[in-house]
């Protein structure tokens, strides 16, 4: 699969994990292990559909010398935040730059996206998988309200 159907296929995947997780009650700790899981998940989701959805249009719009270029470009695509895709983003068209920009321009949204990456993260020691821990617990941005489509 490619393209969208990769993408699509992905977050079925996802949607299917919080159902999952939705049912494991109410212990504390439980809930902080699959918010920690959970945070690796949507981190490493978004950046593959972005990865997807680049290559995708390489494919379509370019040569196989430019598919190729893309592909080894967007394998380095990790840990991102929404500067780093932006500037993705704005490398292949501008107006897409400018559509993810109106996209942030909401502060919370903004706030949100780069929840989900933890780009200023404590000591190194003191995070797991993209989660900052405070006291016992772990705390992970989760958002549901955030548009993964």
């Amino acid at each position: 699969m490619k393209g969208r159907a990769e993408v699509a296929r992905m977050r079925q995947s996802l949607d299917a994990t919080f159902q999952r997780v939705a049912g494991v009650g109410d212990d504390l700790e439980l809930q902080s292990d699959f918010a920690r899981y959970l945070c690796v998940l949507v981190s490493g989701y978004l950046e593959k559909a972005v990865a997807e959805l680049v290559l995708e249009h390489a494919r379509q719009c370019g040569a196989p010398s430019l598919q190729r270029f893309v592909e080894l470009n967007t394998r380095r695509f990790t840990n991102a935040n929404a500067q780093g895709l932006q500037n993705l983003l704005g490398s292949f068209n501008p107006d897409w730059r400018q559509e993810f920009e109106a996209f942030l321009d909401d502060e919370l949204a903004l706030v949100q996206f780069n929840g989900i990456f933890r780009i200023n993260r404590p000591e190194p020691f003191e995070n797991t998988a993209h989660c900052r821990k405070a006291g016992d617990m772990h705390n992970c941005l989760i958002l549901p309200v955030f548009p993964l489509n």
